[in-house]
């Protein structure tokens, strides 16, 4: 393989190893903005849910009807349980609460997720009682937005190697040329012509 095609080769893995870097980073974060996000949605949903659930009848007839309003405007595949910290879990969040409910504050709360339906599950006080209170939701907005991105991202890589490639395959012929010319030049020398000098870039 002629020098400069290993040059150009050395240097659109180079920039690949970089991009590919880059895509994963931009994916990673952008996935754990959209968790973080609609964690934040969740945890509305949950203070909505207690005032629903809990809270309701203390409630002002016209904050009670704004609150059920409100309350209609699920999230995707929305699921909340009202439930005692001390009873028995659901068996759809045992797995994910089973054993950290114990020594959990009032208002502390655990996030937690089940492939692509994240949760949360907050402690309230009422009458010197304890409730959990948890809400589970699929942000499909949020998948939807990252789907579309890695899409983006893999249909723009292979583009952006060949851009690369023909980028460095082009630089390092530029570079060499002065190199190649005196190569070429200095085959030509014979006994004939010995007074050949080769040029200095």
């Amino acid at each position: 393989m002629k020098i400069r095609h290993r040059l150009a080769l050395l240097f659109t893995l180079s920039v690949a190893g970089v991009m590919l870097l880059l895509y994963f980073v931009i994916y990673y974060y952008s996935r754990d903005f959209h968790r973080s996000e609609f964690a934040d949605r969740l945890s509305a949903r949950v203070d909505l849910t207690e005032k629903f659930f809990l809270e309701e009848s203390r409630l002002p007839p016209d904050l009670a009807r704004q609150v059920r309003e409100q309350f209609l405007l699920k999230l995707s595949e929305e699921k909340e349980w009202l439930l005692s910290p001390d009873g028995p879990l659901p068996d759809s969040l045992a797995p994910f609460l089973a054993g950290q409910l114990e020594g959990l504050p009032i208002g502390g709360e655990i996030q937690f997720l089940d492939h692509h339906r994240q949760g949360l599950a907050r402690i309230y006080e009422l009458d010197g009682r304890h409730h959990l209170i948890v809400v589970t939701a699929v942000d499909e907005f949020g998948h939807t937005k990252l789907a579309n991105l890695q899409r983006i991202l893999l249909v723009s890589l292979p583009f952006s190697l060949l851009l690369v490639g023909l980028i460095g395959w082009l630089a390092t012929r530029r570079a060499l040329k002065p190199l190649e010319s005196n190569l070429t030049r200095a085959k030509e020398i014979t006994a004939s012509n010995l007074g050949t000098r080769l040029e200095l870039p």
